[in-house]
């Protein structure tokens, strides 16, 4: 996809550095997202991650206070990473 053609790290230096290529196409909301991900071999995977270390308000939230952070937080995820490249390192609790 052209998206990763342009993205500017290789495929070959972000395997070394032990991450996965990807771009950001859509926000979720304030810790999660969808990513398509370069596999390499000309393989692609689209998607939805949660930002590690990240708890941002709920989007249906309890009261309209909350639901109002929550839209703040997708923004400036949406800000931060949407349509761009990214490096993505894999994290799982207990690993």
């Amino acid at each position: 996809p052209p998206m990763l053609a342009r993205h500017p790290v290789s495929f070959a230096e972000a395997r070394a550095g032990g991450w996965t290529r990807g771009v950001c196409l859509h926000v979720v909301d304030g810790d999660t997202a969808d990513f398509l991900l370069d596999l390499g071999w000309y393989q692609y995977a689209y998607v939805s991650l949660r930002l590690a270390g990240v708890d941002a308000p709920e989007l249906r939230g309890v009261d309209a206070a909350e639901r109002k952070h929550a839209r703040q937080a997708r923004r400036r995820l949406s800000a931060l990473a949407l349509r761009r490249p990214v490096l993505v390192e894999s994290h799982r609790e207990g690993w």
